[in-house]
């Protein structure tokens, strides 16, 4: 291709562990998980957003954008110029080196004729800080930002359940488990016994069956881990990751709820629930999706 730029060689990837991305039919909402911001893609930038999974340079994304849309491979590259650096400065993307690379770009899923060409758009959601007149981490319900959160009393009594996936989506890993409120963008990570309670929630444990099962695991009395989830778990319901479930046939006994990570006499450092980081804008317009299996978690590219 004629008038190739001086990013042709390098080659991307989305950035290890940090961004998740969902698309949509007119988008793609990808969001930093290092800083919180969050951003839209759209136009031809949507086909080759999905295509740094393969880790190409910009030369091989040209020609398989030059396949699908009717313009010329130097108007391509140049808007890519553009939108790929706009995704390096918002941490959404690493460069390598294109040499001895076996990276290339899939092609944009297409038939027939070419198709009108729409450059890349990319906007970027982190400047709304005068706007942030409650704090939304810990104020916000499920109606979003900027609906101020009512208080939240434990229970002893209920059974506790994870948010729906139409209000927040979470992924393990080895070491933490990392949930995102999508009303308004928070964050957190969970590891230790906070992780433990925090995965629990799948089986609609009572208070005192999380307590039981944290017994067994750490090195603590009763009362000091029931004190703990007594406070934790409205804070999870605050952050509108967790909720009472409907009333139900109540089970006969308390159950023997096993954790996911086992352990014997751990230390038992308390509970608590903290961001990672401010929402920096409003709420995460994601239209409804009964199916959040699309959630693509970015993975590793090496780079030496």
């Amino acid at each position: 291709m004629t008038g190739q730029n001086s990013s042709a060689d390098r080659r991307f990837r989305l950035k290890e562990g940090d961004v998740i991305f969902e698309r949509f039919d007119a988008e793609v909402v990808a969001i930093q998980l290092a800083t919180g911001a969050y951003h839209s893609i759209s136009g031809a930038g949507i086909d080759a957003f999905l295509m740094l999974s393969s880790g190409p340079t910009t030369a091989e994304l040209v020609d398989a954008l030059a396949a699908k849309y009717d313009a010329s491979a130097d108007r391509i590259a140049e808007d890519l110029e553009s939108f790929l650096e706009k995704l390096r400065k918002e941490a959404l993307v690493v460069t390598c080196p294109g040499e001895n690379g076996n990276g290339h770009a899939r092609a944009a899923s297409h038939s027939g004729s070419r198709l009108a060409y729409a450059p890349p758009v990319f906007q970027a959601y982190h400047d709304l800080q005068n706007l942030l007149f409650i704090d939304p981490v810990h104020e916000v319900g499920p109606a979003g930002w900027p609906k101020a959160k009512a208080e939240v009393a434990p229970d002893q009594e209920g059974r506790y359940q994870p948010a729906s996936p139409s209000g927040m989506i979470f992924e393990r890993f080895d070491d933490e488990t990392v949930a995102i409120n999508l009303a308004n963008g928070a964050y957190y990570s969970f590891s230790g016994a906070a992780e433990d309670v925090f995965l629990l929630l799948a089986e609609e444990p009572t208070h005192n069956e999380i307590v039981q099962a944290l017994r067994g695991k750490y090195a603590a009395s009763e009362q000091e881990i029931s004190g703990a989830v007594a406070q934790f778990l409205p804070a999870l319901m605050h952050a509108g990751l967790a909720g009472l479930a409907a009333a139900s046939v109540e089970l006969s006994g308390a159950r023997q709820l096993a954790l996911g990570k086992p352990g014997r006499d751990l230390p038992f450092a308390g509970l608590e629930l903290a961001s990672n980081s401010d929402p920096v804008a409003g709420p995460l317009s994601l239209p409804a999706s009964p199916d959040r299996s699309s959630i693509a978690f970015a993975e590793a590219l090496p780079c030496t």
